[in-house]
């Protein structure tokens, strides 16, 4: 099942701070008696009442609340009339208080794509794993593509998943394709990578699921990495600063 995340009122944050909802019918599970909770309950229904909360709980803060939308869950508190809702940074953990469950959710969703169904570069004897969301119109891309003999050689493999930015039907996703129905598809990668023409070619291929795969989490650029405990670095980040976040430098 693919959890498909939908943003829902707050433009422009990012996966990490964004409020996330199911996009589906969801039956409102009992509450407590709790007035904080009720209060929230009732100042959901007045703001939407067709998506209805699955549960409200107390968080360890004063007056905010834990929300949770089928798998996915934000802090509401209301104040003077206003509903506020989103994410928190715990000043002590450096982190959201959401990541794990936000990593959990993103795990989760990568592992419904079968590993047949991915370009994979592998060492001899993997110790970890990366899944990379990559295009072949992306300099940061081509940059990290460069290092993976390198992240193969420290016992990390990589397994890519072809994300046209561009969009399904576009030049790069015809190039996309092309790549995955080649002979040699780590050479024809490589290829398009640097620019270089492809033939043209078609088959059944899996890179449309990719680009929708990458929707669904909230993609918003590549290269994308994501590691096999599902915490997200959603850039380039160096051969030994990947390798640190791993344990393998």
């Amino acid at each position: 099942m693919l959890y498909k995340l939908v943003r829902y009122g707050l433009a422009g944050l990012n996966v990490n701070n964004s409020i996330l909802l199911i996009a589906c019918s969801l039956i409102c599970l009992s509450v407590s008696a709790d007035e904080g909770i009720q209060e929230i309950e009732r100042a959901f229904h007045s703001m939407t009442p067709i998506i209805k909360p699955s549960t409200i709980e107390k968080s360890p803060i004063k007056d905010v609340y834990l929300v949770t939308v089928g798998e996915n869950a934000f802090y509401v508190t209301k104040r003077d009339g206003f509903l506020i809702m989103g994410n928190i940074y715990d000043l002590d953990r450096n982190d959201y208080l959401l990541t794990e469950r936000w990593n959990k959710l993103i795990k989760e969703a990568i592992d419904t794509m079968p590993l047949n169904k991915m370009l994979v570069i592998s060492p001899a004897k993997a110790k970890r794993f990366v899944t990379v969301f990559t295009d072949v119109d992306c300099v940061f891309c081509r940059r990290f593509h460069e290092e993976v003999g390198q992240l193969n050689r420290a016992g990390l493999e990589v397994r890519y998943l072809l994300y046209p930015g561009a969009g399904v039907q576009s030049e790069s996703y015809k190039r996309l394709v092309s790549v995955w129905c080649a002979d040699d598809q780590l050479q024809a990668l490589t290829d398009a990578k640097q620019g270089k023409s492809l033939p043209s070619k078609n088959c059944d291929n899996p890179v449309a699921a990719h680009f929708r795969l990458g929707q669904d989490i909230g993609l918003k650029g590549t290269p994308w990495i994501v590691l096999d405990n599902g915490k997200v670095i959603s850039h380039y980040v160096a051969v030994s600063e990947l390798l640190e976040e791993v344990g393998l430098n």
